[in-house]
C-alpha cells in the first residue's frame, strides 16, 4: 500500500482548446498484492483537484483502476489496467479505458515505460500512446 501524488503542469495551449491553462493536483492510494511470482494484482484510487480557469466550472475528479502486473523477462514487465474516471464536466460521459504498458527496470532504481491506451467510452480518447520514467529513492 502506498501514498501517491500527481501534478499536471499547464503545458497545453488553452487558446487551441488543448488544455485548461491551469494546474491540477491530486493524491491517492496505490495497492499491490503479489499472488505468485508471475502475477501481482493492482488497484489505485486518486482524487484530483482540477484547475478552474476563468469562465469554466470543472468538477474535481475521482479515478479508480484495477489490473495486474506480470514479469515477462529479466527487468521487463507488463502492466494491464482497466480505468474509470469521473467526468470533469456535468453531462459528459465518464472516461473509461484499458491500457497495456511495458516497463524496463534499470539498475539503480530507474524505470522506463511505454504503453498504449484504448478508450472504452464516449468520454475517452479513442487511442493514446505514452512513455515515461520514474526514479525510486
Amino acid at each position: 500500500l502506498g501514498l501517491g501524488g500527481k501534478l499536471k503542469l499547464p503545458a497545453a495551449s488553452r487558446n487551441k482548446g488543448l488544455g485548461t491553462g491551469e494546474l491540477d493536483a491530486g493524491v491517492g492510494l496505490e495497492f499491490a498484492k503479489e499472488i505468485n511470482p508471475s502475477l501481482t494484482l493492482l488497484s489505485d484510487g486518486y482524487y484530483t483537484i482540477v484547475g478552474d480557469p476563468a469562465g469554466a466550472d470543472f468538477n474535481n475528479e475521482i479515478m479508480l483502476d484495477v489490473g495486474f502486473y506480470s514479469p515477462l523477462h529479466k527487468n521487463i514487465g507488463l502492466t494491464v489496467l482497466y480505468e474509470t474516471r469521473s467526468a470533469i464536466l456535468d453531462g459528459n460521459a465518464d472516461p473509461r479505458s484499458v491500457s497495456g504498458t511495458l516497463s524496463y527496470s534499470a539498475p539503480g532504481g530507474t524505470q522506463f515505460a511505454g504503453g498504449v491506451t484504448l478508450g472504452l467510452s464516449d468520454g475517452s480518447p479513442g487511442l493514446g500512446i505514452g512513455a515515461g520514467f520514474s526514479r525510486q529513492f
